[in-house]
């Protein structure tokens, strides 16, 4: 019998193009709130909210409530436009039996959102892991471990999608195999950390995923 396979893919800047809203967002944040962070965007790129408050607003728990209303407000103007390519390679995941989810450190409240406004996108997944069931937040690989044991299939059997630092990170100290997409740091600044990178995923497909894995 042939092994399970997964494909465990990010949301913004993976499944979506909005990671380059979220950047002009948490740039402003960094500028009023965290100066002493030039870099404060890219820093929390695939944190959760939470992690962020935590590591960058410790002693300031006023602010919290503050921050967290300014990304609520954010997401629901949020457009919601599928990376290019993205429907027509999960659907082919699909017809090959590969299991599909969502991994990623938006909460639900979050998520509840993205499904109303794409509720075919709901339709495709298996499992959805949101900082609600796995707390500690990428670059720690505990979101993506959660993933592939509800689904049942084995790290090395599991291939993780994602743009962010942290979120390759993740998917690394997973085990598992990594494809970097674009869409929010260079190719240059990901490649040693990733097994290939896409653009998009335009052209890409089951057959091209598991040449990855017959090639290691």
């Amino acid at each position: 019998m042939c092994e399970s396979l997964a494909a465990l893919f990010d949301l913004d800047g993976v499944i979506f193009d909005t990671e380059r809203h979220y950047k002009i967002l948490f740039d402003e944040i960094g500028q009023k709130y965290c100066p002493e962070h030039p870099n404060f965007a890219n820093e929390t790129m695939g944190m959760s909210d939470e992690k962020v408050l935590q590591k960058y607003f410790a002693g300031r728990e006023h602010l919290h409530q503050v921050i967290l209303d300014l990304i609520a407000d954010y997401d629901e103007t949020l457009p919601l436009d599928y990376i290019d390519g993205f429907m027509e390679f999960v659907q082919d995941l699909k017809k090959h039996n590969v299991k599909i989810a969502i991994v990623t450190s938006s909460y639900m409240r979050k998520m509840k959102i993205v499904f109303s406004k794409h509720p075919e996108l709901e339709q495709l997944i298996d499992t959805l892991v949101t900082p609600d069931k796995a707390p500690i937040s990428k670059p720690d690989p505990l979101c993506y471990l959660t993933a592939a044991k509800e689904l049942g299939v084995l790290p090395e059997n599991c291939f993780v999608f994602e743009d962010s630092f942290n979120g390759i990170s993740s998917g690394r100290s997973a085990k598992m195999n990594v494809i970097g997409l674009t869409t929010t740091n260079s190719a240059d600044s990901i490649r040693s950390k990733c097994d290939i990178i896409l653009d998009n995923f335009v052209g890409f497909t089951f057959d091209k995923m598991i040449e990855l894995k017959n090639a290691k």
